[in-house]
C-alpha cells in the first residue's frame, strides 16, 4: 500500500517564515558591521599607503614635506594641480588625466586614493547639489586631504592668495612639534575643522565615516595612522586626540 505523505499545514509554513524573519533579522546588522569594518579597514590601509609615500618622499626631497600649492597657483612640487588632488600619484583616478607623472607617482604607482565610504557632501553643506555631487573622489580624484594649511580668516600666511594658516606647508618633520598629534593627513572629511574658522561653506556637513559621531581616519605627521572623532568648536582644532594646526597656532 502507497503511504499518504501529509504537507505542512499553514499554521507550520507560517512558523517556518518567522523563524527566517527572525534569523535574517539577527543576521543583517552583523553582516552590515562587518561590511563596514572591513571599508574602514581599507580604508586605514589607502592612509598607510599614503603616509609611506609621503616619508620616501621626504627623503628624497632635502627632507622636506611636499607642498600643496604656492601662491594659489601650480608649481612642479604641488599636490594640487587644475583643482584636482593629484598628490598620491598615479593616472587612474576620476579626474581621467593624462599626466605621465604626479608628485607621489614614483613612491605610490598606480594608487587609487578612493576611501569606499566616501559619499561626498550631506545635504546642508551650502555647496550647489547640481555641482558639488557624489563622492570628494569624484569630485576632486581623491578621498583624502592634505594638511598643508587651514582656511582661515585671521590667517596671514605669505604662502596662498586667499587668508589661510600654514600647517605642513614648506616644512621638516623634525622641525614639528606633536609630531604624534598633528595630522598630515586623512579623509578629506578632516577639512571640516576650516568651517569652524573661516565659515563658508558649510564644512561640518561632510560626509564621514560616521557622520553623527565624525568619526575619521587620520594619518599622523609620526607615521601612524588612526581613527578619530573629529571634536566640535572650540576644541576642533587641537585636543588630547589629534592636533590640526601646529603648536604655535
Amino acid at each position: 500500500m502507497r503511504r499518504k505523505h501529509k504537507g505542512c499545514t499553514l499554521i507550520e509554513l507560517l512558523v517556518v517564515m518567522a523563524i527566517i524573519a527572525i534569523l535574517a533579522a539577527m543576521l543583517l546588522p552583523a553582516l552590515s558591521r562587518a561590511k563596514a569594518k572591513a571599508q574602514k579597514i581599507k580604508c586605514t590601509s589607502n592612509l598607510h599607503q599614503i603616509t609611506v609615500g609621503i616619508m620616501l618622499y621626504v627623503t628624497d626631497n632635502r627632507g622636506r614635506l611636499p607642498q600643496y600649492q604656492q601662491s594659489n597657483k601650480p608649481t612642479l612640487d604641488s599636490l594640487f594641480q587644475k583643482c584636482r588632488y593629484y598628490l598620491w600619484g598615479g593616472k587612474d583616478t576620476a579626474t581621467r588625466t593624462n599626466n605621465a607623472e604626479r608628485l607621489l607617482t614614483r613612491y605610490l604607482g598606480q594608487f587609487i586614493a578612493e576611501c569606499p565610504l566616501d559619499k561626498g557632501y550631506r545635504p546642508g553643506s551650502g555647496l550647489d547639489p547640481a555641482i558639488y555631487t557624489g563622492s570628494f573622489y569624484k569630485l576632486y580624484g581623491s578621498s583624502y586631504a592634505y594638511q598643508t594649511a587651514i582656511l582661515d580668516r585671521n590667517g596671514k600666511s605669505q604662502a596662498f592668495e586667499y587668508p589661510a594658516t600654514e600647517v605642513l606647508w614648506n616644512s621638516k618633520p623634525e622641525g614639528l612639534k606633536e609630531v604624534s598629534q598633528l595630522v598630515m593627513a586623512g579623509d578629506f572629511t578632516v577639512s571640516y575643522a576650516e568651517f569652524f574658522t573661516y565659515g563658508a561653506p558649510n564644512y561640518a556637513y561632510l560626509q564621514m565615516h560616521d557622520p553623527i559621531k565624525y568619526e575619521a581616519n587620520v594619518a599622523f605627521v609620526d607615521g601612524h595612522v588612526a581613527a578619530k572623532t573629529m571634536k566640535p568648536a572650540p576644541n576642533h582644532l587641537r585636543n588630547g586626540d589629534y592636533t590640526i594646526v601646529r603648536s604655535d597656532y
